[in-house]
């Protein structure tokens, strides 16, 4: 048995040494490499877009590749890859340019890693979406309810849409073919936003905060309503708004302390042949508005009647004209809180009238007969425009200059203008500058603003 048990020990020393040395000499072997059956796929793949509309994707070399298959599809944000790709590519670096491709669309690119003697790896993939067009832009300064909008004459599209409000403006034949919508029905200071929508796709996008309404709480009054009324009805303090439009009405008459204000200060409603009179204790306000004699029973704009004492007379921002007798009527002694006029316009003021004969250039000037029709002597700020033709995208006219003239009664004056550089000075769309420009340009002279009332004379500049 002592025999047995030492053999048995000797045994299981033996093993346990040769276990021993067996573990230690396969801690001393590296793995040097590992062979695998396929490529691993590309891994941190990203688009980043450039230009709007070119996309650079990116990733990770694979190891053991040497090149690369790229497909590009067309909407399709879903990365579906059914049909036939936009385009097929080979590439050795890691990373494909894709350019020309449609503005606001999805796209989606897949990549995989291929090498010689074995196997290519899977896709891998990824969504995009190019940039927005850029052509809608705001035409002029926006106003408390209402904004104007334009983009590029020739340029297609469908809707605009505004928010907040989820105002959607289909928009016309007549305003694509002038590429000029007007949104109204806004609220004073309130930030908005218009997208320029082709069917789904965006062609153009603005923000921008309406003023403060300072017409807010008014009472809104269209042509088509008895202003008259209104006014009768009025408290002190009252606003009546007036919507654009052509409001023939004799006589408006104030017996209250009222503000009578247009809506738009760009498209100013007219008062025609109007005469406004005041009571006693009576005060107005007019803003924005055109007051316009003409068919009038003759009086002066503004008559008060006998009393006392009166409320304030502010008037701002309106264009006067052809009231002979002049703009305003006092025949008793009164008090009146205070008269306040700023930034209008008057014409056909001057207790008589004149008339517009043929203008003609000599010698690079624009000479412009005025004739004083009437039998009193008189003042006439004549007025020069230009209008250049073809020019879609400019003003309909701009002021160039202007001169106040004295013509006796009976007499016809002279008057003339300087055509030089600074007459056909434009903006340059090409150049983005402002420069002399040549072509075909409307000369308008008169005494008024309004086209109806003006004459032109035809200029070709070299």
């Amino acid at each position: 048995m002592k025999i047995m048990n030492r053999l048995f020990k000797n045994t299981i020393l033996g093993v346990s040494y040769a276990l021993a040395v067996s573990a230690c000499s396969d801690q001393s072997e590296q793995i040097t490499s590992i062979d695998y059956e396929r490529l691993f796929s590309p891994i941190n793949m990203k688009s980043e877009i450039k230009n709007d509309t070119v996309s650079d994707v990116t990733w990770t070399s694979v190891t053991g590749a040497s090149s690369y298959d790229v497909e590009i599809y067309e909407e399709d944000a879903n990365m579906a890859f059914s049909g036939t790709p936009l385009k097929v590519s080979s590439v050795t670096a890691a990373e494909a340019l894709f350019t020309g491709l449609a503005w606001d669309t999805d796209y989606s690119v897949r990549v995989k890693a291929k090498g010689e003697n074995i196997t290519e790896s899977k896709w891998t993939a990824l969504t995009f979406k190019t940039n927005h067009e850029r052509l809608l832009t705001i035409a002029d300064d926006t106003e408390p309810r209402e904004v104007t909008l334009q983009w590029p004459i020739g340029q297609t599209a469908t809707a605009i849409i505004i928010t907040p409000g989820d105002i959607t403006h289909n928009i016309t034949p007549e305003e694509l073919a002038t590429g000029t919508v007007r949104i109204t029905g806004l609220t004073g200071k309130t930030a908005y936003t218009a997208t320029l929508k082709n069917g789904k796709k965006t062609r153009g996008l603005v923000t921008w905060t309406t003023p403060i309404d300072p017409l807010s709480g008014a009472t809104l009054v269209t042509p088509q309503d008895d202003l008259a009324a209104v006014l009768t009805a009025a408290s002190d303090g009252d606003i009546i708004a007036l919507q654009e439009g052509t409001y023939n009405i004799a006589t408006i008459n104030v017996t209250k302390s009222v503000i009578i204000a247009g809506v738009s200060a760009k498209r100013k409603p007219v008062l025609q042949g109007t005469i406004i009179k005041l009571d006693n204790n009576a005060g107005v306000e007019l803003k924005n508005l055109i007051l316009d004699g003409t068919g009038s029973t003759g009086d002066q704009t503004i008559v008060y009647a006998a009393g006392d004492n009166f409320g304030a007379l502010a008037i701002d921002g309106c264009e006067i004209k052809n009231y002979t007798k002049g703009a305003l009527y006092v025949n008793y002694k009164t008090k009146i809180k205070s008269i306040s006029i700023t930034n209008c316009l008057y014409h056909g003021l001057s207790f008589t009238s004149f008339a517009y004969g043929k203008a003609k250039i000599e010698h690079n000037d624009l000479i412009i007969p005025v004739t004083n029709r009437g039998d009193r002597d008189g003042e006439e700020v004549v007025q020069l425009y230009v209008q250049r033709l073809g020019d879609q995208n400019g003003p309909n006219k701009t002021l160039r200059g202007f001169k106040r003239v004295f013509i006796a009664a009976g007499d016809t004056c002279l008057v003339s203008f300087p055509l030089n550089e600074e007459t056909f000075n434009w903006w340059d769309t090409s150049t983005n500058t402002v420069r002399p420009m040549s072509g075909q340009f409307n000369l308008i002279y008169g005494g008024t603003s309004d086209d109806q009332e003006l004459k032109s004379l035809l200029f070709h500049r070299e």
